[in-house]
């Protein structure tokens, strides 16, 4: 009946941790778009921080900033199934307390199952063990120099973007003229790759023959045009108003 117990137990165990939804709600992000090439996330702990990682996503990953921050993923099904598991464990405990002898045995399953718990919650895991599949770092791949500020930069060249992104964090005032000359050439850079890869996306976009409008046909009036008549819409830019011009708006009265 121990054995029973246990086997119970454990399956039960294993049902409420390998609901569909958890999933779900783990692993809940966004696809890269492979249009706008790899995704690069720059993960430190902020000003003062000795390291920051670079991570690169290629377009079959997940959007890593989408996991940082929860999202509810309902099934309607999680609901009966924890409604069901809850009777379950109700009936295992009924049954636990019936039993007449073998008390000894459940309390050590229960003490070995817990020291199994601390054991798993305190293991060290790889990244593979958490979904996250990283290549290995090449020598090269590091950067390390002993300015933070030519790290930055050496950083920027070896992957565009990635010094551009941390240099507000751990530069936060003011640079000298030289810095600044560097990293205003790089925002400009930066500028031109994007509005080439709008460009680009652009002109890959097929078009929709039907999204061409005819033009309207031209109306007139007894006095003439009706272009004439309705007064032009002018913006102004004190008042933030729409407002006709003001010599029209005489005409239109009379």
């Amino acid at each position: 009946m121990v054995l029973i117990v246990t086997v119970g137990g454990t399956l039960l165990a294993l049902v409420s941790s390998g609901l569909p939804q958890w999933r779900e709600e783990k692993y809940a992000a966004r696809k890269v778009d492979g249009r706008k090439g790899n995704e690069v996330v720059c993960i430190t702990r902020g000003n003062g921080s000795t390291f920051a990682m670079v991570v690169i996503s290629d377009p079959t990953s997940i959007r890593l900033e989408d996991l940082a921050g929860g999202r509810d993923k309902r099934r309607a099904t999680t609901s009966a199934m924890t409604v069901l598991l809850c009777v379950l464990w109700i009936v295992l405990l009924l049954t636990v307390e019936g039993l007449q002898g073998g008390a000894w045995y459940l309390l050590a399953v229960g003490g070995l199952g817990m020291v199994q718990n601390a054991i798993a919650a305190g293991a060290q895991r790889s990244a593979a063990a958490l979904g996250f599949h990283f290549q290995e770092v090449k020598p090269g791949d590091t950067v390390h120099l002993n300015k933070v500020m030519g790290t930055l930069m050496a950083a920027e060249e070896k992957e565009p973007g990635v010094g551009l992104c941390m240099l507000p964090l751990f530069f936060p005032g003011d640079l000298r003229p030289d810095e600044q000359k560097y990293w205003d050439k790089k925002k400009e850079e930066k500028i031109a790759r994007m509005l080439e890869m709008k460009q680009q996306k652009h002109a890959a976009k097929p078009s929709d023959p039907f999204s061409e409008k005819p033009p309207l046909p031209r109306t007139t009036s007894p006095e003439g045009d009706l272009a004439d008549v309705v007064p032009a819409v002018t913006y102004d830019a004190q008042t933030s108003l729409l407002s006709p011009p003001p010599a029209i708006v005489t005409k239109l009265r009379a």
